[in-house]
């Protein structure tokens, strides 16, 4: 699952990630912002993270299995080339049989950068 943001990938594909997870598969998620720069007050900057972790605790993916980085939102064309050696990186370490991500129609721009640099 490659989540752009804290709340992507629940959104997007909780019900999947809970079939695979009951089917017995490992699901690995990684969150590419924090989105600090999203969250205001009286939220703590990190609130996002924590609700990410929280939430994907409840759909029952492994902790080790989730990682986090933290692009500052609507910056990750300016970082393509940062977040596709993560990717290459990511599909070493993990050997994914299947990837999740955004539609190519989506106009998000953090939304778009990750799936041009997923395909």
């Amino acid at each position: 699952m490659l989540s752009p943001h804290p709340e992507d990938g629940e959104l997007g594909c909780g019900a999947s990630v809970v079939r695979f997870l009951e089917e017995g598969r490992d699901v690995f998620w990684v969150t590419f912002t924090i989105a600090e720069q999203s969250t205001h007050p009286p939220f703590d900057p990190d609130a996002q993270k924590f609700e990410m972790q929280r939430s994907t605790g409840i759909l029952g993916v492994k902790p080790e299995n989730i990682e986090v980085h933290n692009w500052a939102v609507r910056t990750f064309k300016e970082h393509r080339q940062e977040i596709l050696d993560e990717m290459i990186r990511i599909r070493k370490d993990v050997r994914p049989d299947l990837v999740f991500f955004h539609s190519r129609d989506d106009v998000h721009q953090d939304h778009q950068a990750i799936c041009e640099e997923a395909q």
